[in-house]
């Protein structure tokens, strides 16, 4: 099974959890291999040498595969690209997290800025896999608090030179899981503290009446890009924090509700 591809048993586990509505769980976790833990001696800063690495990795084998993804196995479509014009410094982004591919669609949309793409730390792989991760920008989250201060540190030094984060805000990946679920506070307060917009984005679903060895049927993707959201001048830490999560949520829950309506019609 391909990394895009998932199990009629996560499905139903999927469908069990919408009905106990315990929307954050990880239904489909990371396979138990070895991974760098984000501890003290962990470095986010990389030597020019790895660098150089990573950006053959990059050119010769990651950005290839994200094509091929995008055209191929998604036929990704991405509205909405006008939205991007109005930012000019750092911003977070946010996205549903439905595949475990989906930073390679929101990298097919957002070719023209430097993106950096939250994971949990098990993401980190030791193996040849976390090193194309890196190459294309994983920014990984440590477990442990003790480690979480080289982490906002790096964040907002990525802030400051004018790149963009990602985060998926739902805390798990559900396999193409059609509504908006119950967004963490994490990527707000980073938001609001850096006084950097949020840039929400909703993936959306096309069925395809072509169907996996598995039987389940093939999605199309298609990424829209929404008006991204300020924080608001007067309001303090806390109340940007919730102003920023409530407008994101209210945004997304209306492009699901114009997309699937439309879809429904035209059927």
């Amino acid at each position: 099974m391909h990394l895009n591809q998932t199990t009629k048993e996560v499905i139903k586990k999927i469908q069990q959890a919408e009905q106990d509505k315990t929307f954050h769980i990880h239904i489909d976790p990371a396979p138990k291999v070895s991974f760098i833990p984000i501890d003290e001696q962990y470095s986010y800063d990389r030597p020019w040498f790895k660098e150089v690495g990573y950006f053959f990795l990059r050119q010769l084998i990651v950005k290839p595969y994200r094509f091929y993804a995008n055209h191929i196995w998604f036929k990704t479509k991405v509205k909405g690209s006008s939205n991007l014009n109005s930012i000019s410094g750092g911003a977070i982004v946010t996205c549903n997290h439905i595949n475990k591919l989906d930073s390679l669609v929101v990298g097919h949309a957002i070719k023209k800025k430097k993106i950096w793409y939250t994971a949990m730390e098990e993401n980190n792989f030791e193996s040849p896999l976390g090193s194309f991760m890196r190459a294309y920008g994983m920014l990984s989250i440590p477990k442990e608090h003790s480690s979480l201060r080289k982490f906002y540190e790096r964040v907002e030094k990525i802030l400051e030179k004018k790149e963009w984060i990602l985060f998926f805000p739902e805390g798990s990946e559900w396999w193409c899981y059609e509504k908006p679920r119950p967004y963490q506070i994490g990527a707000f307060h980073f938001a609001a503290k850096h006084r950097v917009p949020i840039l929400p984005l909703f993936i959306t679903f096309k069925k395809t009446n072509q169907f996996d060895n598995q039987s389940i049927e093939k999605r199309e993707f298609i990424l829209h890009i929404l008006r991204p959201i300020y924080p608001r001048q007067g309001y303090s830490l806390n109340e940007n924090k919730q102003y920023l999560k409530q407008e994101n949520e209210r945004s997304v829950w209306e492009c699901y509700h114009r997309f699937y309506s439309i879809d429904q019609v035209t059927k």
